[in-house]
Formats: structure tokens, sequence, C-alpha cells
């Protein structure tokens, strides 16, 4: 069994193609023709999950939305706001509300798109997205010691599933 694994994780390493990954589930023993894409790329992500850790997300809808934008989470120069003139631990915090629901939470990455700082100090600087729902997410910005950042505007990205038109009931609940 040893030998199966260690190709599986060599098949998962080279990303190759889903031929080569039918075949290392052939070698785990999984029957290609018993059953749907759907289920072969589960399976192939509880394969990839044993051997390297945590499964990719899989999505189980054929429609999936991608929404995209920027947003300036400060700017403190012209007002000296805590960004520009404070020192140790600060946080900026901008809800972004996607311009339609996801059927389910989407993943969403986060990235500075631009920066404007003091030359003085080193950057200390953290971005990520915080409170993802099929609604919107969080932009949360933090420094600390005696970084100073006079602007930020952050980049995002968001795919997911996302309802077909035709299907009502599957709207999320909350209004949007």
């Amino acid at each position: 069994m040893c030998g199966i694994r260690e190709r599986a994780k060599a098949c998962r390493q080279s990303r190759c193609t889903t031929v080569a990954q039918r075949d290392c589930l052939r070698a785990l023993g999984w029957r290609w023709g018993a059953c749907t894409a759907g289920q072969f790329a589960e399976q192939a992500m509880m394969i990839a999950h044993h051997l390297e850790g945590p499964p990719m997300k899989v999505f189980s809808h054929n429609q999936i939305g991608i929404s995209s934008g920027e947003e300036t989470l400060f700017s403190d120069f012209e007002s000296d706001g805590p960004m520009w003139k404070g020192e140790g631990q600060r946080e900026a915090r901008t809800s972004v509300k996607f311009t339609a629901p996801f059927a389910d939470a989407p993943t969403v990455s986060v990235q500075m798109s631009m920066i404007d700082m003091s030359n003085e100090a080193n950057l200390r600087a953290d971005i990520t997205a915080e409170n993802i729902t099929q609604l919107g997410f969080d932009i949360v910005f933090r420094t600390w010691g005696n970084t100073r950042i006079a602007r930020m505007r952050a980049a995002w990205q968001a795919i997911g599933p996302v309802v077909a038109e035709d299907a009502w009931d599957d709207v999320p609940a909350a209004e949007f």
C-alpha cells in the first residue's frame, strides 16, 4: 500500500491531468466507470486530504460566480488618523457587499493594491477576509509597531457557487 500512496502523492504534487489522477484512484481501488465526475472529484479530494492535509474546496454546482472589486480602506494622512499617527496594534475594517448573492459562502482572496507609507519605519502589515457569507465579507487590515501608513486600497476576488436564475428556492433568506 505504501507504493500506491507515494504514487498518488506524486500525482497530486505534479498537478497531473484528470487521466493521471484517475490512474492514481484506480491504484487505490476506486473504479472510474462506477462514478460520476462529481464523485470522482470528491474521492480525489478525500485522497489529497488524507495524504497532504485540508482538501480543496469543491463546488457541487455547475454554475460558478466570480465577483471582484477594490475598496479604499482608509486615507489617514490629511486627518492625522490612527494609521498615520498611531503606534502599536491598529486595525481598519471595511464591509463589502456582493452585487448578487452566492449560493454558499465563496472563497475570497484579498490583496493590497495600493499602499502609501512612510519610509521612516518598516512595513508591518496583515490583510485578510473575515466574516465571509453568501452576501459579503469584511476586509481587515492590521498593522503594529511604529509603521505609518497614509493610504491603503485593497483588491478582492470572490469565487463560489451561484444560484441558477430559475431556482428561486435556493436564494438566501437574508434580504439582499
